[in-house]
């Protein structure tokens, strides 16, 4: 962040921030969940996490990975071993993880460029502008030897059959600001405003595809490898709302204090013939303390207060412009 006085009376600032994020993982304690949402399901507590770990990467000799969960010695079967080798839904926790590839990254550029100007000691005006984006891609890769390593598992985890998806969005926000502030004393009157207005505009782009039924070729992670038709998906989402508002209060001899605040939007998911919405609130303070003057009461305020909030439908709700594939 960077400030200068170009003038006594003008300043102009700049803020630029960048974070970037990559995030590996499953995050999901929900039933049939191969790691942390097993273990108060059909996890057996009396398993040796060491040994689970030292021999993840066990595997018989038709390729199927070894399992915690697989069946009785006396189950065994020549003519069939997968269904004995095989885990019993439940794969190694250890091995999963190997085979089921999770990744999100996540990049977000934001700042703000803004001039504020000093009228007086009494009135300031500052305009800003602000710019927010991220850029979020994603992929997902199961590989085929999920399918071949465990038995009743592709009806909770379709994807266990082996599966690719892969997407991206952008979203692009940006914000045009205008702020007048007052304050000033008259006698044993306090009077502050701040009025205003703010511009938004917030639009969001995305783009997404997975594999449908497992993989035409075992452990290639394409969309056209797909066994059947593969699913996409392509979002669009463009925002807008223009705002003034104004807020303020008055004090009197700091016990005894009057605010108010209204703001109007016009907001593009309403409907033309109402596109708007007003918010308002008015309260009053009261800090009888100061006129009580009792030792034992250190301090002692009242507050009475209403307000009314409204809000948006959100964006395609009215009259109904949100379609899927097919439509």
């Amino acid at each position: 962040m960077a400030t200068v006085e170009i003038t006594p009376k003008l300043t102009a600032s700049v803020n630029f921030n960048y974070v970037t994020q990559i995030v590996k993982g499953e995050f999901d304690d929900g039933y049939s969940n191969q790691t942390t949402g097993s273990f108060n399901q059909w996890f057996h507590r009396n398993l040796d996490m060491g040994i689970l770990k030292e021999l993840k990467d066990l595997r018989t000799p038709s390729g199927i990975w070894a399992s915690w969960n697989h069946l009785n010695p006396v189950a065994y079967n020549p003519s069939n071993t997968r269904q004995f080798y095989a885990g019993n839904y439940w794969y190694s926790f250890y091995k999963w993880f190997d085979l089921v590839q999770p990744v999100t990254q996540t990049d977000r550029y934001y700042g703000d460029v803004a001039l504020s100007y000093k009228v007086n000691e009494n009135l300031r005006v500052k305009a800003t502008y602000r710019k927010q984006q991220n850029n979020i891609w994603s992929e997902a890769k199961y590989y085929s030897d999920l399918n071949e390593s465990g038995t009743q598992t592709q009806g909770n985890c379709p994807e266990c059959r082996g599966y690719y998806s892969t997407s991206t969005s952008n979203s692009n926000r940006t914000n045009m600001e205008l702020l007048v502030t007052y304050a000033k004393k008259f006698g044993d009157f306090n009077v502050n405003a701040t009025g205003g207005t703010d511009i938004l505009r917030q639009l969001i782009k995305g783009n997404s595809a997975n594999t449908v039924n497992g993989l035409n070729v075992p452990n290639l992670f394409t969309i056209g490898n797909s066994k059947d038709q593969p699913s996409v998906g392509n979002s669009r989402s463009d925002y807008r709302y223009s705002a003034l508002y104004l807020t303020g209060n008055v004090t009197f001899k700091n016990y005894l204090t009057a605010d108010f605040t209204v703001r109007q939007d016009w907001m593009s998911d309403l409907p033309p013939a109402n596109s708007f919405i007003v918010s308002k609130s008015a309260g009053l303070s009261f800090v009888f303390s100061d006129i009580l003057k009792w030792q034992p009461l250190s301090f002692g305020k009242l507050r009475a207060s209403i307000g009314e909030i409204p809000t948006g439908i959100g964006t395609y709700v009215y009259p109904g412009f949100a379609y899927g594939v097919g439509s």
